[in-house]
């Protein structure tokens, strides 16, 4: 699997596309009152789970056996968005690891 390195730190190809689609889906997840304020598991670029508890959430994670290194699970808040956006822009992707 292939991997992005940011000073010194290695982050799996599939954080990178499950940030990515976090940060692409915020504004509507943060709009929605069914996901505002919840915790949410992304796995590569989908949206696999939503919960309110974060530890139902990731009993549920590790029963569908969602692999750690293509997945990410956050908090549908303003300042969860910005330390992702912050993480991910710190990467400058090369373009293969970009979602299409």
């Amino acid at each position: 699997m292939a991997e992005v390195t940011t000073h010194e730190i290695v982050v799996p190809v599939g954080v990178v596309r499950s940030r990515s689609a976090f940060l692409r889906d915020f504004a509507a997840l943060f709009a929605d009152r069914k996901t505002k304020g919840k915790y949410v598991c992304y796995h590569e670029d989908q949206l696999v789970a939503i919960n309110e508890d974060y530890f139902a959430l990731l009993r549920e994670f590790y029963a569908r056996n969602i692999p750690e290194n293509a997945s990410l699970v956050v908090q549908v808040t303003p300042e969860a968005e910005r330390d992702e956006r912050a993480f991910f822009e710190e990467a400058e992707l090369p373009e293969p690891c970009r979602s299409s």
